[in-house]
């Protein structure tokens, strides 16, 4: 997830595409917005800069949110900056004087950058990375989670954001671990996931990473403020197009639209016609309309 501010003019342009990845349903969310020449859009997670560099190839004005202070530190393609998480987007764009806009895009997924060489332990691949897993740097890290929280609380968070059978088991793991000896690392932590399934396994490693993750960054309660705060400041007839990239978030997106007065969501099936990586096939495009 990527919560910093980017204004970007058209100017940027190049110096944005020269950093950008391919970001996922890259071109279908941008087609949803329907970009209008000289528009306000706010890119909720800047990341690598995809969704903002397109909408302005396509003539809009963008204001761009990143929580990750690596990403936001790059002034190169930018007019002005200011760290902040999309928790607070009403209030970033009032501040900016930036509404109403008429079109919002969140890309709940971290980047590949973020992934592979952050150091913050996002990822299992990384064996000697320490388990921070704090994309702002602040608050608790995914270390003092697992060697500080209750049983009672791991079990909860644990098996609600992973949706792992094996999560009680590996909660009680962690319990008896922590007892001898901090799990500090990447590798310490499949150690003691590993000790419980008997074996490696990618995808129950993918779940309890990301559960960890999910409790570090306090991702749901953030999704639920950022989309409220969102659909207060786009104009009427406007839309906010959500990427997300597991079930647990993909489900939250559909309760709090049942939240929201005058709001239409619909998912949108997008046709595939690439090899995706693994972290792209469980990806999900959701529109919410301000009717």
């Amino acid at each position: 997830m990527r919560y910093g501010i980017k204004v970007a003019g058209k100017n940027t342009l190049r110096k944005l595409r020269v950093n950008m990845h391919n970001s996922v349903f890259l071109k279908e969310a941008v087609d949803i917005l329907s970009v209008e020449k000289g528009g306000k859009y706010i890119d909720a997670t800047y990341g690598v800069g995809g969704h903002t560099a397109e909408i302005i190839r396509r003539g809009g004005r963008v204001l761009a949110i990143d929580l990750d202070p690596s990403v936001s530190s790059d002034q190169s393609a930018t007019r002005h900056i200011v760290q902040g998480n999309f928790s607070n987007i009403k209030e970033i764009a009032e501040k900016n004087k930036w509404f109403p806009v008429r079109g919002i895009i969140f890309d709940l997924g971290l980047s590949m950058e973020q992934l592979g060489k952050s150091k913050k332990g996002f990822s299992y691949r990384n064996d000697e990375d320490a388990l921070d897993m704090r994309l702002s740097g602040k608050g608790i890290t995914a270390s003092e989670v697992l060697n500080t929280y209750s049983e009672e609380e791991l079990e909860e968070f644990i098996a609600k954001y992973s949706e792992e059978i094996m999560s009680l088991k590996i909660v009680r793991k962690i319990v008896a671990v922590r007892k001898s000896h901090p799990i500090a690392t990447v590798s310490d932590f499949k150690k003691v996931i590993e000790s419980v399934i008997n074996r490696s396994s990618y995808d129950v490693y993918a779940r309890i990473f990301q559960a960890l993750r999910i409790i570090v960054n306090d991702e749901i309660n953030n999704l639920r403020k950022g989309l409220t705060g969102a659909f207060e400041i786009i104009r009427q007839g406007g839309k906010i197009v959500v990427i997300t990239f597991h079930s647990i978030e993909d489900r939250e997106v559909k309760r709090i639209v049942a939240t929201l007065e005058n709001a239409v969501e619909t998912r949108i099936d997008v046709k595939r016609q690439r090899m995706l990586a693994p972290y792209e096939k469980s990806a999900r495009l959701r529109v919410i309309q301000k009717q």
